[in-house]
């Protein structure tokens, strides 16, 4: 099957220059990682626009999934905006749909929407300890500091910029400097349990009064642990108490900065809810 060619499709390099300053129309590797993060910025128009490409040369999805040589549940994924597809196979699907590679991709989110905005906050917004002055701190901020327009504002608190590779990895690669939108609203109802309803979420959290840092969380036998994308990064293990020490596999993974730390420590902050990629 042939490889389509990015650099051939005027409309994908117009599109992408929503993104990038400058694209990098003669290097077709970097344009083809520029045109994977441009997906991966707006995976609700990415899905939405592949099944109607599909469903309009009335293609099953198991056909497609045998010609990428995939599982049809994994195809389905990727229509149902669950994953997105590795580069290898969005070129084939290009290829087996026949249709432009700008077709998959919006035009940059944060270039076009200018009605809805949330606040953009940095690491010294994070001191309140208390949920429910942090929740209130994060409502007093609204329309009075740096903020990003966004496309849903239902259930979105605060914006903030991760600036580092700990998340960058695994099927649903969060990059560096990426902008990711957060919720508060699902925190502040009275839930007994935080741990266990951000069980397989990815949330901002703050240890002690250390600054913030994002990780998919695990709860599991009275141990919350923190796990990030990035292999390179180190896990966190946190017990809720002395007596479920036993139910870690390694205890210096409930060392923070060297401290052994319990999950009475851990406060959540946010759940992520959206991803803006900024190039």
């Amino acid at each position: 099957m042939p490889i389509v060619k990015l650099s051939d499709s005027s409309l994908l390099i117009s599109k992408l220059k929503s993104y990038a300053k400058e694209v990098p129309v003669d290097d077709e590797t970097e344009l083809e990682f520029l045109f994977y993060k441009a997906a991966r910025s707006n995976p609700e128009y990415f899905s939405r626009t592949l099944r109607n490409a599909r469903l309009k040369i009335r293609y099953s999805q198991t056909w497609i999934a045998n010609k990428l040589n995939v599982r049809q549940a994994t195809y389905s994924e990727w229509e149902n905006g669950k994953y997105i597809p590795k580069i290898t196979h969005l070129l084939k699907i290009v290829n087996i749909l026949e249709i432009d590679p700008a077709d998959l991709i919006d035009e940059n989110p944060l270039q076009t929407i200018k009605d809805c905005f949330i606040p953009l906050v940095d690491n010294s917004y994070f001191k309140p300890v208390d949920l429910e002055h942090f929740v209130s701190f994060m409502n007093s901020i609204k329309n009075k500091y740096p903020s990003v327009p966004v496309l849903v504002y239902d259930f979105l608190s605060f914006a903030y910029r991760i600036t580092d590779s700990s998340m960058y990895g695994g099927e649903k690669p969060i990059f560096e400097n990426s902008i990711l939108l957060f919720s508060i609203m699902e925190l502040d109802t009275g839930i007994e349990n935080q741990f266990l309803y951000c069980d397989n979420k990815i949330c901002i959290v703050t240890i002690d009064d250390h600054e913030p840092i994002i990780r998919l969380l695990k709860y599991d036998n009275n141990v919350l642990s923190l796990i990030p994308f990035n292999p390179k990064w180190p896990s966190y293990s946190f017990p809720d108490g002395k007596e479920y020490l036993k139910n870690i596999d390694d205890p210096k993974c409930c060392l923070y900065n060297g401290k052994e730390t319990f999950s009475n420590s851990i406060h959540i902050r946010g759940i992520l809810k959206k991803m803006y990629v900024d190039f």
